[in-house]
């Protein structure tokens, strides 16, 4: 008769003490009743209960032993154990025909525990491996959950598509992105809305997977366009080749991209202005002069080109003014130097690491927000930093390139500097126009008008062998 397995759970849960403590009792309890029982029918049998029972918790050598006191114990209590100590005085207990009996009663015995002894070992194995099982199952199960979380509460917009090009699995973002209602983007073609994921190459068994990320035009389901940044990988699973994709709508970020740059071309476009306004206005204050004097001229004084020169310059200072006036204009707005300074790295670090010029940064993690305009300044900081580099290129020793930021009674100063040099004509500098300018000579005079449309300064200091400008911009009040 087969046990219930629950049963068996139960009594290798009770543990190997209690156990082998109920096979002795049941041993002695045997040993007793086939002893005392007035009857020619031995219960030698029922010994082979406690060899099983106590089998499921010992190793080989002591089955052997529990083999031989069952065995020896059947022998002695068989009959009244009065005649069984007779015989064995008598030397005639261990007659041919009793040592074959109990060596098949033992070898009954022993066989049968080993049989249990392996049972009871393989189904503590099996145990255990379903136990390791269903803990990876579990912890596999919680990952999925996790992952799946992940994945519905995403804000960027997740795909998974098939060789097809068919979309088999999208979260609520990519439905929200799309304009679409839940569950109407299954066997949908991703070409509808991303056409360059259609023409990403398929993943094969062969062909490792491909990891890349790429900026693309995509389409709403109401025909509304949007940019894309996409993050894509493609990977081959038994249903075929499949391609995950994460896609954000970075129409948002254009649009300030765009029109920070507008703005800060429109900034540096009226700092232009007035700086040819400027110089016009010189000019014109020159020619003015030498109007007045050629007027003194009475034969001159009444030509009539005279007088329409003279309406000329009028017209032209009048028209500088009101170009300086409107330079003057501007909006009062706020920077982080931290992410300006971070931009500014990343910009300028790889062309200054490629000619072997090393890069000194002295920037806190915090820095106090300050007065200006972000691209604006990022322009003008991008300027000086080119200067520095043309410089540097043509040393043939070290070179070396630092920028140090301090903040201090309301305002936060960078202090800009190398050691290329320095500059030939410092007081020429800031001039627009000048005839010692390798270009416009605009450089210059547009970083600190830029500087100082936010009450700031920029201004160059002479130091042996280099050059530093220190730029100082006023802190934000709080």
């Amino acid at each position: 008769m087969k046990l219930p397995a629950d049963l068996i759970s139960l009594y290798l849960q009770a543990g190997k003490k209690r156990a082998l403590f109920a096979a002795s009792a049941v041993t002695l309890l045997i040993a007793a009743v086939d002893a005392f029982l007035i009857t020619d029918v031995s219960l030698g049998v029922l010994y082979i209960i406690p060899v099983l029972a106590a089998s499921f918790f010992l190793n080989r050598r002591q089955i052997v032993v529990v083999a031989l006191v069952c065995t020896a114990m059947r022998e002695l209590f068989a009959d009244c154990p009065l005649t069984a100590f007779r015989a064995l005085v008598a030397g005639r207990l261990f007659t041919e025909a009793v040592a074959t009996r109990d060596f098949l009663i033992f070898g009954t015995f022993l066989v049968s525990g080993f049989f249990v002894s392996e049972v009871s070992l393989n189904r503590r194995l099996i145990s255990q491996h379903l136990a390791e099982v269903r803990e990876q199952i579990d912890l596999r199960r919680r990952a999925e959950e996790e992952l799946g979380i992940v994945v519905d509460t995403s804000p960027a917009a997740i795909f998974i598509v098939d060789g097809n090009g068919r979309i088999v699995q999208a979260n609520a973002s990519a439905y929200q992105l799309l304009g679409l209602e839940a569950g109407r983007l299954q066997d949908r073609s991703i070409s509808d809305f991303l056409p360059a994921l259609a023409t990403v190459p398929k993943a094969t068994p062969d062909i490792r997977p491909l990891r890349s990320n790429l900026e693309c035009r995509g389409r709403r389901a109401d025909g509304a366009s949007f940019l894309g940044q996409v993050w894509l990988s493609t990977y081959y699973t038994p249903q075929g080749p499949r391609m995950a994709a994460i896609v954000l709508d970075t129409s948002e970020s254009l649009r300030d991209r765009e029109s920070g740059g507008l703005r800060a071309l429109m900034l540096t476009s009226r700092i232009l202005m007035g700086a040819v306004s400027h110089s016009i206005r010189n000019l014109c204050a020159a020619a003015r002069v030498a109007y007045a004097n050629l007027q003194r001229d009475p034969g001159i004084a009444a030509h009539a080109d005279f007088q329409a020169l003279g309406t000329l310059v009028r017209g032209l200072e009048s028209i500088a003014s009101a170009e300086l006036s409107r330079a003057a204009e501007r909006h009062i707005s706020t920077v982080d130097p931290n992410t300006l300074l971070d931009e500014l790295r990343i910009v300028v670090e790889p062309g200054f690491e490629e000619v072997g010029i090393r890069i000194h940064w002295d920037v806190p993690e915090k820095l106090p927000i300050v007065l200006g305009q972000h691209y604006g300044l990022l322009h003008s900081l991008l300027n000086l930093a080119q200067n520095s580099q043309r410089a540097l290129e043509q040393l043939s020793g070290e070179r070396l390139f630092s920028i140090t930021a301090r903040a201090a009674d309301h305002v936060l100063r960078l202090r800009i500097e190398d050691n290329g040099g320095g500059v030939p004509a410092p007081e020429r500098l800031f001039q627009p126009f000048h005839p010692e300018a390798e270009g416009t000579g605009l450089g210059a005079y547009v970083a600190r008008s830029v500087v100082r449309a936010f009450e700031g300064e920029l201004h160059y200091e002479a130091v042996p062998g280099g050059s530093v400008f220190i730029m100082d911009l006023s802190i934000a009040a709080h």
